[in-house]
């Protein structure tokens, strides 16, 4: 396999990659719902009936008054310009996390790649080596029997055979092992046969922004500038928590239909329709104003810190 190839592979099968694109786009979509509930109003809609037989002279009313209520509340603008903010910055996180574990997972698969490649050069000079013993050992019996070499020339290669056959089951061993920790990396059954190049430099060469459209960066640094960011943000919400107490309440309400049975239709009857706007404030949230800026600080500080000991 070409060491593109096998790049492609992991991006398309590794379960590590794929876990962390699915976890990403997860948490992007749960975010997007979550800010459209914010800017959406809590609406409830009710309705009920009450019904009434009348009965005249020569007629019979029955009157039907269907009660229809339709309330909504809206909380504070201030609110959900921070949320909708957050929701956003975490976006950004959980991009930055899901590259990382990328990145990550694609620098184990070049360095399982080198080994192999390594382990495939060793053993192949190992086959030379074993070759090359051989022939020296058939060389110098011949030289033995002949008398032209003593019998120590002659056990010299027979060892040095030997310790090639030996130095050669070993590098056998290192390649099934280095083959396992590729497939392994690959998602792919441990003992498939897989031949990688061995025409490739010694050390790892390979390019970031070939694979992923992100720059080589320290992104665990990235991700906690960001974690640095939503922590501000959660402070400059807290600081406005009066605001955010505010909430916008409306009503609206009709009823009135009357049937008549000698007629045989419906008449509106004169009813009353009632709208009702108010303004509440939550006063928990108010009184717990000063606790919740102070740790909104905290939690800053201790960000900024994590921030700090990187650098």
């Amino acid at each position: 396999m070409a060491f593109e190839e096998v790049l492609s592979v992991a991006l398309k099968e590794n379960f590590d990659i794929l876990i962390a694109q699915s976890t990403k786009k997860g948490s992007v979509l749960s975010n997007k719902i979550s800010n459209l509930h914010i800017w959406l109003p809590k609406a409830t809609f009710m309705i009920a009936q009450h019904n009434q037989w009348e009965k005249g002279t020569k007629r019979f009313d029955f009157r039907s008054d269907p009660f229809f209520r339709l309330t909504w509340e809206s909380r504070s603008i201030f609110d959900r310009i921070f949320e909708t903010k957050i929701n956003n910055q975490y976006n950004l996180v959980n991009h930055l996390m899901a590259t990382k574990t990328i990145s990550d997972t694609l620098q184990k698969v070049v360095a399982s790649y080198y080994e192999l490649a390594l382990a495939q050069k060793k053993c192949e000079l190992s086959h030379t080596f074993t070759k090359v013993a051989a022939s020296r050992l058939k060389i110098e019996e011949k030289k033995f029997r002949l008398g032209l070499v003593s019998k120590i020339n002659y056990l010299n290669a027979d060892l040095a055979l030997k310790e090639a056959n030996l130095a050669l089951l070993e590098e056998q061993e290192v390649l099934k092992e280095k083959r396992r920790n590729l497939n392994l990396t690959l998602g792919r059954p441990l003992n498939e046969a897989i031949l990688v190049q061995s025409t490739i430099p010694v050390e790892p060469m390979w390019d970031m922004e070939g694979i992923t459209p992100e720059k080589v960066v320290d992104l665990e640094a990235a991700i906690q500038a960001k974690k640095v960011a939503i922590a501000a943000t959660e402070l400059t919400r807290a600081k406005c928590h009066l605001l955010s107490c505010l909430s916008l309440l409306s009503d609206f309400s009709a009823n009135g239909y009357i049937y008549n049975l000698q007629d045989k239709k419906w008449t509106i009857n004169p009813s009353k329709g009632e709208v009702h706007i108010g303004v509440s404030i939550d006063l928990a949230r108010l009184l717990l104003m000063p606790a919740t800026i102070k740790k909104a600080r905290v939690d800053l500080n201790n960000e900024t810190f994590k921030l700090s000991s990187r650098s």
